[in-house]
């Protein structure tokens, strides 16, 4: 008899998933995580230790409930313009308590599978692979701009570090230390090396920093004003489109032997991973909540996933791992995490970026309809949109509307509306046909019952008679 799925269970079975793989997995994301955290405090819009604490809580969370590699990362453009503008973090704050607000409904009231049914294949093939290719012209964007040699952190660096990447993850990769576990460390040691040999450094301090605070002593209405309209309505189309729509096509396509049906929130008859509402319902529950007490904006993103699924990640395990580490940073090291995280080579991250960027690309041209050119010629009109234009949701509404004109979007969405009806039908028949049978069951036993007492009535008379 299965045991029954309880938190217990849950945790068990994530810790004993838990391998060397897992742990490099998780790692993944750092290229894109570390920069704007770093960024964020730098300019006073987020408290470190708390958005590291609250960050790490949220990957124990998802990877608990989740057994998907799902990445915990800044709202990248609430972060851009915070960073930008240089935000107060009661704006930023605010901002987040917002988001979390609107996702909350569209998951509770369903409208996440509204924006779903709009959003085309290859329209999300394109935001997955215009994304990835921004986050690969970061990564060598970062590299480019040190210098040849002279530094720890420098251009030759970077060089060692990609063909050191390119060898570890070149197949077959078995007896090989993971990719991503190893750059880190070699990231941590020249971190420590430049802090030792810089005699302005802090010495390392434990603990001394709050990991919670009340964020909202200090809002007042003018920052909920500017979080609402500079900073959390930019925001909101990103994240349904990149942490909700894309994420969960990219867990499909990167899992299918995890697809089930019934997961809370999904259509009916529909095998995923994970649901629209469950992803939207987690951005909106952590930020809505979490940014009360000092979080920073944060949600789930398909280059994240890719990226840890890339170095090694394939379950829950391997974020919880990543949780508990940053929870642990956050307590213990307090405020000096950010000399630390600081001191890590752009070199090292800049290469980890680029990985994750070519992972998300490849997959978002992997998977997308490759039956008619049509469908190719939108995937890349979006990706070329959101890469020329740096902006996600306009890019998507380019390859929204070069799919109605010149593909055949229009048919798309009236098949799809046709389709569901029939579905729908369909499946009323089919239940109607399992009842009518059922009862034909019953009457068949019930007529077999009688049968059967008629008979041995009769033989007890015979009995009786003899």
């Amino acid at each position: 008899m299965p045991e029954k799925v309880t938190f217990s269970f849950l945790l068990r079975s994530r810790f004993k998933a838990f391998t060397l793989s897992e742990a490099s997995g998780s790692l993944g994301d750092l290229g894109t995580l570390l920069p704007l955290l770093i960024a964020l405090t730098q300019t006073g819009s987020i408290t470190l230790p708390s958005a590291l604490f609250f960050a790490g809580v949220t990957n124990v969370m998802t990877g608990i409930y989740l057994d998907v590699p799902m990445c915990v990362q800044p709202m990248k453009s609430i972060a851009a313009i915070a960073i930008a503008n240089d935000m107060s973090k009661g704006e930023v704050s605010a901002s987040g308590v917002l988001v979390g607000l609107i996702m909350f409904i569209l998951a509770v009231t369903n409208a996440i599978e509204v924006i779903n049914t709009l959003i085309p294949r290859n329209v999300v093939s394109g935001l997955q692979v215009g994304i990835g290719l921004k986050l690969l012209i970061s990564g060598i964007t970062s590299i480019s701009s040190l210098t040849w040699a002279g530094d720890v952190d420098c251009k030759l660096t970077g060089i060692l570090c990609a063909i050191l990447c390119a060898l570890l993850m070149r197949e077959p990769t078995k007896g090989k230390p993971p990719a991503a576990l190893t750059l880190f460390v070699v990231g941590l040691v020249l971190a420590v090396i430049k802090i030792s040999t810089n005699a302005e450094s802090e010495k390392f301090k434990f603990f001394g920093s709050p990991v919670a605070y009340w964020a909202m002593g200090d809002v007042v209405a003018n920052d909920w004003q500017v979080g609402f309209f500079q900073l959390a309505l930019p925001q909101v189309p990103l994240t349904t489109l990149n942490s909700v729509v894309s994420v969960c096509v990219l867990a499909n396509d990167l899992y299918p032997d995890k697809m089930v049906k019934g997961r809370p929130g999904a259509l009916r008859d529909e095998r995923c991973v994970i649901s629209r509402k469950e992803v939207a319902g987690s951005v909106g529950f952590v930020n809505a909540v979490f940014c009360l007490f000092g979080a920073m904006p944060t949600c789930h993103g398909a280059g994240g996933l890719a990226a840890q699924h890339k170095f090694g990640a394939r379950g829950g395990s391997s974020v919880i791992f990543l949780g508990t580490v940053k929870i642990f940073v956050a307590i213990f090291l307090g405020s000096f995490s950010i000399i630390l995280f600081e001191a890590i080579p752009k070199a090292v991250l800049g290469v980890m970026l680029v990985v994750a960027g070519g992972e998300l690309g490849l997959v978002g041209t992997r998977f997308a309809k490759k039956e008619v050119d049509v469908g190719i010629f939108v995937m890349l009109v979006t990706a070329g949109a959101i890469v020329a234009l740096g902006k996600t949701d306009i890019g998507v509404l380019v390859g929204l509307c070069v799919n109605l004109l010149y593909g055949n979007g229009l048919d798309e969405y009236k098949k799809a509306w046709q389709n569901r009806g029939a579905v729908v039908n369909q499946q009323d028949r089919i239940k109607t046909a399992i009842n009518d049978e059922a009862k034909e069951e019953e009457s068949r036993l019930e007529t077999r019952k009688s049968d059967e007492t008629a008979i041995g009535n009769a033989r007890s008379d015979a009995g009786t008679k003899v």
